[in-house]
């Protein structure tokens, strides 16, 4: 969990190049950017789904796994929906990099996982990734495993920072504050 406490620590011390082709109706349609940096020439959204359903799409398609768990009382919460989750940054980074999943921390919703155990939304919020505040915010490989975690509400800019970061695995050989001294080198050049 080194990695973990690099994040955190960065977090607290406050080049997506587009996503992949998405599925409506059957059909595949490419999202497209008119200029490296720039929103996609049309809407991208970002698609929530349930633990179960996001740890098999994480498998299948070899992509890093984003869990929010949240609460429906949670004024945080709503405000990471509201202002960072709309942000067209941070949808396409998410849609292109990751497999995005929402768990209402609450919920007495019930679902087996691939290891034969039942859990509720609830319990694996509290019990499998020890959530004590919302929204709480979990990285996972492909394969399910624990990457990170953040505590609270994060703002977009910092967000996508923190989601090129994990998604270019730049984590593996530098520090969050390196990765960010050298996103804002490259913004002043």
């Amino acid at each position: 969990m080194r990695f973990a406490t690099i994040l955190l620590s960065a977090v607290f011390l406050l080049g997506a190049s587009g996503p992949e082709p998405k599925k409506e109706g059957g059909s595949v349609k490419k999202v497209a950017a008119s200029k490296k940096g720039e929103a996609p020439a049309w809407p991208v959204e970002i698609t929530w789904l349930n633990y179960e359903d996001g740890l098999k799409k994480g498998k299948l398609d070899n992509k890093n796994i984003f869990v929010d768990f949240y609460t429906s009382w949670c004024g945080w919460c709503k405000k990471l929906d509201k202002e960072v989750y709309s942000d067209s940054a941070v949808k396409v980074v998410l849609a292109r990099h990751f497999v995005t999943v929402k768990t209402n921390a609450e919920s007495s919703r019930r679902f087996v996982l691939d290891d034969g155990k039942e859990y509720t939304d609830a319990r694996l919020a509290r019990e499998v990734f020890g959530v004590q505040g919302y929204p709480a915010l979990w990285f996972l490989t492909s394969s399910g495993e624990k990457l990170t975690y953040i505590p609270g509400y994060i703002p977009k800019d910092k967000f996508v920072n923190i989601l090129t970061f994990i998604s270019s695995k730049a984590y593996q050989t530098k520090k969050f504050e390196e990765y960010e001294k050298e996103l804002a080198a490259k913004k002043t050049n």
